[in-house]
């Protein structure tokens, strides 16, 4: 049986609606007979004697997801710093590499992932995306309008995001911003009009697990932000996401290869298929919550925007899991057939 050690931030089976994605985990793992042990925090390094693989994890979405959580023990020794999780898993890695251990979605590759990183490797990859500037002034923007004025990064929400026609609502909403306070608006990026012919507004979510595409939703929205928040209700955001479940992505290699390009071997992909079937991608998240399993209220929100059943959202988890669980598989055989017996690498 296939033994993996997770390196994650927080407890996997802690109950949390914004963790559910690392139930999924579990769960796949189970599927496919998988044996798993957790890493919670701390400065040693593991004895990996007993792993056949290394799942690097984030354990939830969160402002600090690159530190461990201080131990539950911590008040016992005050003086003891919760550890980096980046030093820590480089060292782990490096250890891997030398014993022949694969090392699953590492750390490294999802490091540093802004907006701003997605798109210029999409720019460089050739796929689909708009054009964009980084600025420290706003004196430094060339493009024209009407622009989406940013934050670059930060947590995704409807107010981290400014549509402006003109400089004069630029400079009006970067002062704003500046009086409010937050994180800064530090990232320019053409508006493309993606509204279909019905009025209306659509975006994907699918996730990219080593070289496979996965659809999770079809959003539908009256405004030009497409968020589950924004989504409308009942139809016509039912039935289509039901059919993009049912019938699959039309460019699946086209979905990989946008997420294989960013680093992460399991990533979010946000991206529009437009009314005349060309895509454009918006952005790509290395960590990401799953609304559906509980009566919080986005979960019932996605029950709602989606049609789907509660159990119908825990078998959506289970094929996330079951998919990280096949590529765990498959790096094992990999690094079986290339690298040398383990035992000879110094076990």
């Amino acid at each position: 049986m296939i033994h993996v050690l997770i390196t994650a931030g927080a407890d996997l089976c802690r109950d949390n609606p914004e963790t559910t994605a690392s139930l999924g985990l579990l769960w796949g793992l189970e599927r496919r007979g998988i044996r798993w042990t957790q890493m919670l925090p701390g400065h040693n390094q593991p004895d990996l004697d007993p792993y056949d693989a290394v799942l690097s994890w984030w354990g939830k979405p969160g402002k600090r997801r690159y530190l461990f959580e201080h131990s539950h023990v911590g008040h016992i020794y005050p003086r003891t710093p919760a550890p980096n999780r980046v030093p820590f898993e480089r060292k782990m890695a490096e250890r891997c590499a030398r014993l022949g251990i694969p090392v699953v979605n590492p750390l490294s590759g999802r490091l540093g992932m802004r907006h701003s990183t997605c798109l210029q490797a999409w720019s460089r990859g050739g796929v689909p995306c708009a054009r964009f500037q980084t600025f420290a002034s706003f004196e430094e923007v060339t493009l024209g309008y009407p622009m989406i004025l940013r934050v670059d990064g930060g947590s995704h929400a409807l107010g981290e995001a400014f549509r402006v026609g003109s400089e004069a609502e630029a400079r009006a909403v970067l002062a704003r911003r500046a009086e409010q306070g937050g994180l800064p608006l530090t990232l320019a990026i053409e508006f493309r009009e993606t509204r279909y012919s019905d009025g209306l507004y659509r975006k994907r979510r699918s996730y990219v697990v080593g070289d496979r595409a996965l659809p999770r939703q079809q959003m539908v929205a009256e405004g030009w932000q497409v968020k589950l928040t924004t989504s409308i209700l009942g139809e016509p955001a039912v039935s289509e996401n039901r059919r993009f479940r049912e019938q699959g992505e039309e460019d699946p290699e086209l979905v990989a290869r946008a997420g294989r390009l960013l680093g992460p071997e399991v990533v979010a992909l946000d991206y529009t298929r437009q009314e005349d079937g060309s895509y454009l991608f918006w952005e790509g998240n290395p960590v990401f919550g799953m609304a559906g399993l509980g009566d919080d209220e986005k979960s019932r929100f996605y029950r709602e925007a989606t049609g789907m059943t509660r159990d119908e959202c825990a078998e959506e988890h289970a094929v996330l899991g079951t998919a990280i669980a096949d590529l765990i598989l498959e790096r094992v055989e990999q690094a079986a057939a290339a690298g040398p017996d383990r035992a000879a690498a110094g076990r």
